[in-house]
């Protein structure tokens, strides 16, 4: 179990803020100063910094919070494994919508069909939402298409996907264009902290331009109803070939070939940095890229 002074590094740590995390963990502020100081003095080192009132986590703090995020990953590991059946194949991970959706499916599809002794459960989050479930023990591993902090996780590549724009079949007539040409369509797009968002941002950003230069932008949170939007020519999206391979094939999408577009990104299995459990994560990498 971990010390109660741990749990009060990692709530000031998630909020960057002594007060909000007093309240979360409804104690009061000068005790969280003091487990804090409690901490520092044990190990003689500063965990955060100030700046006037911004507090700052210090390398050493994030290397204490890694190693602490993952104790608390694996103890919650060995909880769930003593409480079931032991011979089962544990899955107790999360993935993005777009890798939930329309990677998972045949795999685990194939894998339930195989196993008779499987412990499944999967979550469908956004990429922020996920390294959140994966630091506090929620989740053992996640799937995503968004970045992190390569120092926290050991990942390994999943699949790769081209981000594509399209349009309904008979939407525009614009095709090997430069992406500035078609900033006057109206842009359906995943909500903030999504993988796809990230990505399709990163891209432009490299491009000096921005989501914002697109004349008009809808942000939602369901890849059916972006994909029906468009299908029905109300305007264009980016999303993963993955996603609308099926629609592409049918005719009721098509990409929009862009001659200074380019984005293709991985899908990364990760867990956390230092995991007791590396090994058996990595097998259950290959069982699930093997299928």
């Amino acid at each position: 179990m971990i010390d109660y002074k741990m749990n009060t590094f990692m709530a000031v740590c998630k909020t960057l803020n002594f007060t909000q995390a007093s309240k979360e963990l409804n104690i009061t502020q000068p005790a969280v100063s003091n487990h804090i100081k409690a901490i520092e003095e044990e190990y003689g080192i500063d965990l955060f910094r100030f700046q006037g009132k911004k507090v700052i986590l210090t390398e050493e703090g994030r290397l204490l919070l890694n190693l602490i995020s993952s104790m608390t990953n694996d103890i919650e590991h060995f909880k769930d494994y003593l409480s079931h059946n032991r011979s089962k194949i544990r899955l107790n991970f999360g993935t993005t919508l777009s890798i939930g959706e329309y990677v998972m499916s045949p795999i685990l599809t194939k894998i339930i069909s195989k196993e008779s002794e499987l412990s499944l459960r999967m979550v469908v989050e956004n990429t922020q939402k996920l390294l959140e479930l994966l630091d506090t023990g929620k989740i053992d591993f996640a799937i995503i298409e968004g970045y992190f902090k390569i120092n926290s996780y050991q990942s390994k590549v999943f699949k790769k996907d081209r981000l594509i724009p399209v349009c309904s079949k008979n939407y525009m007539d614009k095709d090997n264009v430069e992406v500035k040409e078609i900033f006057d369509n109206w842009l359906f797009i995943r909500e903030e902290g999504s993988g796809t968002r990230e990505v399709l941002d990163r891209t432009l950003r490299g491009m000096n331009y921005s989501i914002d230069d697109f004349k008009n932008i809808s942000e939602i949170g369901n890849l059916n109803t972006i994909k029906a939007l468009v299908e029905n020519g109300l305007g264009i999206s980016f999303l993963y070939e993955s996603v609308v391979e099926k629609e592409i094939k049918n005719g009721n999408l098509r990409e929009i070939l862009l001659t200074d577009f380019r984005a293709e990104h991985d899908f990364t299995f990760l867990w956390k940095e230092g995991s007791f459990y590396s090994d058996y994560y990595e097998n259950l990498f290959e069982i699930l890229k093997g299928e």
